[in-house]
């Protein structure tokens, strides 16, 4: 994995001012095996995510958790992003949502996307996508810098 993009199974742990040790127990995992999980040695079971995103109260890990099971979704673009860069980045592709919305409904209103419509659907989904990027690195960003998690660092 590259340096420069987040584990978000260790961010989620992290975020719930968990250690290693504590998540493994509550899992019912070894620290090892969360270890390795969290070092992309191998690939977290459903199962695991599910518990992981009870214990740790995150409901974005399950999407983050498609990166690693859903070929053809590329979620590389999650990244760890500056608390106002993130924000920039959300409002930017916030700014080009009325744009594919009205592309939407007129490819839309017919319930078939013909041939003519299919780059149209292809430029709504870049957009769609990038809107989704966006908000799930500001959703990160925004957890980093909250309070709950300052303090964590405090302790550490």
């Amino acid at each position: 994995m590259r340096r420069d993009f987040l584990n978000f199974y260790q961010v989620a742990r992290n975020n719930a001012g968990l250690t290693q040790e504590h998540a493994s127990e509550l899992l019912h995992i070894s620290i090892r095996t969360l270890s390795d999980y969290e070092n992309n040695k191998y690939k977290v079971p459903d199962e695991i995510v599910v518990a992981m995103t009870e214990k740790y109260n995150a409901s974005w890990l399950p999407l983050m958790h498609l990166k690693n099971i859903s070929p053809g979704i590329n979620l590389e673009e999650l990244c760890l992003k500056e608390l106002s860069g993130s924000t920039i980045s959300f409002q930017s592709s916030l700014g080009h949502i009325q744009d594919v919305l009205r592309h939407l409904i007129d490819v839309v209103s017919d319930e078939v996307i013909d041939d003519k419509e299919v780059t149209t659907v292809k430029v709504i989904q870049e957009k769609l996508f990038d809107l989704l990027i966006s908000t799930l690195n500001l959703i990160v960003s925004l957890q980093e810098k909250s309070p709950s998690r300052a303090a964590t660092h405090k302790r550490a």
